[in-house]
C-alpha cells in the first residue's frame, strides 16, 4: 500500500484526524495524526525521510493539567519507525497486536 493510502486509511478507518506538522518558521514539514481513545490519547506524527515517511507513535495518557500545562503527560507506549509498520499496527482489527508491541491495556490495567 502507499504511503498515501496508509495516511487515508488511518484517517477513514481508524478515525485519526490530521493536522500540519510545522517546523522552525512555520514550514510545513509533515503531518501530525491524532485520536482520542477511553483515556488515552493517540498521536502519530509523519515526515518524508531519506528512505520514505518516517513516524512515531505514542498513546498518552489523557491527564493533561491546567496548573502545569507544559508538563510531559504519560506516555503508555511509544514506538518509531517507518510508517508502513506504525500504520499497519494501527489498522489491524481490534484486540490484534502485532507479536512485538504491547496490547491495549496492559494486562491487568485498566485505563484511567
Amino acid at each position: 500500500m502507499r504511503e498515501d493510502d496508509l495516511v487515508r486509511q488511518l484517517i477513514t478507518s481508524a478515525r485519526f484526524v490530521a493536522l500540519p506538522l510545522l517546523a522552525e518558521g512555520g514550514v510545513f514539514a509533515g503531518l501530525h495524526l491524532h485520536r482520542h481513545l477511553p483515556g488515552a490519547l493517540d498521536v502519530v506524527q509523519v515526515r518524508d525521510g531519506s528512505l520514505g515517511s518516517e513516524a512515531a507513535h505514542a498513546r498518552l495518557r489523557n491527564s493533561f493539567d491546567l496548573t502545569v500545562p507544559f508538563a510531559p503527560p504519560a506516555a503508555l507506549y511509544r514506538v518509531s519507525g517507518r510508517l508502513m509498520d506504525i500504520a499497519g499496527a494501527l489498522l489491524l482489527p481490534p484486540g490484534q497486536t502485532f507479536s512485538d508491541a504491547p496490547a491495549w491495556p496492559p494486562s491487568g490495567e485498566e485505563p484511567t
